[in-house]
């Protein structure tokens, strides 16, 4: 396939076994994808995923795949990262399944970071991200990788992203999102020290961001990493995943936290209420 400029295609293929229903394949039966990414007509780098035989086709997938036979059109110009039915860029945080983004099939790419984690509330996505890696899966593993692609997302799910910024491009079916004004807390600097919700900031659910030195956000009940979350405004950092800031905190009144500096440096870091109103946050 020749293409030009940057290119995500899907090359859907479904084995169809004694029996289908309602979309769901048999145990003799799966069904698998194909992506192929491209800088130019000379660089291409494959990905190719089974699903297991208890997963449900989506019916969109099916549908399309006719689609696509019918019209003589190929599955790589339909099924291209410009057709994808939603994608987005998400820095370190958490981020609530029809509310900041909808359902669906998604292909979860590494765009920079170098030790980060990806993992999802249910528990069926979890991985070490690095985008330097050149391992591509669709499953779980224990080396790092670069591209994750079926992860399915349901609504009430949390996909919390880690140390590493992801593109995320829903390839299958969109959902639809519910999105509420949060009204709840207020803005609030804070420099290092331990501090507790109701006391020191209105219990609500917050974005964080560095506005000076380097500092590491660490609390145990307000669903951030164990080992705390690195805040930075140098660049360099930055570039190697230490993010300027980390979406959606949920800080319930008498949860604590604490900010304490990297390298010296007097860290102050402001929370600002989410956009959002969000129910599935840890």
């Amino acid at each position: 396939m020749k293409t030009r400029g940057k290119v995500l295609a899907i090359v859907l293929s479904v084995a169809i076994g004694a029996a289908v229903a309602g979309c769901t394949v048999d145990d003799s039966s799966s069904y698998s994808y194909e992506a192929v990414s491209s800088e130019d007509e000379s660089s291409q780098v494959l990905i190719s995923s089974e699903i297991s035989s208890s997963s449900e086709v989506p019916s969109e997938v099916v549908s399309a795949q006719s689609e696509v036979s019918s019209a003589g059109v190929s599955s790589e110009e339909k099924f291209g990262t410009e057709d994808a039915v939603y994608q987005a860029t998400l820095t370190p945080g958490n981020y609530e399944v029809g509310v900041d983004i909808p359902s669906g099939g998604y292909t979860i790419d590494v765009v920079s970071g170098e030790e980060g984690t990806v993992h999802n509330s249910s528990g069926e996505i979890s991985f070490i991200a690095n985008s330097h890696s050149t391992l591509q899966t669709g499953s779980a593993s224990f080396d790092p990788i670069k591209t994750y692609y079926g992860a399915i997302l349901n609504d009430g799910d949390v996909l919390t992203v880690n140390a590493v910024t992801v593109a995320i491009y829903n390839l299958t079916t969109k959902g639809s999102l519910s999105q509420v004004e949060n009204t709840e807390g207020a803005s609030v600097t804070l420099s290092s020290g331990n501090y507790t919700v109701g006391q020191d900031i209105q219990p609500g659910v917050y974005d964080a961001e560095i506005v000076a030195g380097d500092g590491v956000l660490k609390s145990v009940s307000a669903g951030l990493p164990s080992d705390g979350v690195q805040l930075s405004t140098d660049e360099v950092l930055q570039a190697m995943g230490v993010s300027a800031t980390y979406k959606n905190i949920n800080f319930t009144s008498g949860r604590t936290f604490q900010i304490s500096p990297i390298s010296g440096n007097s860290p102050s870091i402001k929370f600002v209420p989410s956009k959002y109103q969000h129910t599935h946050l840890v």
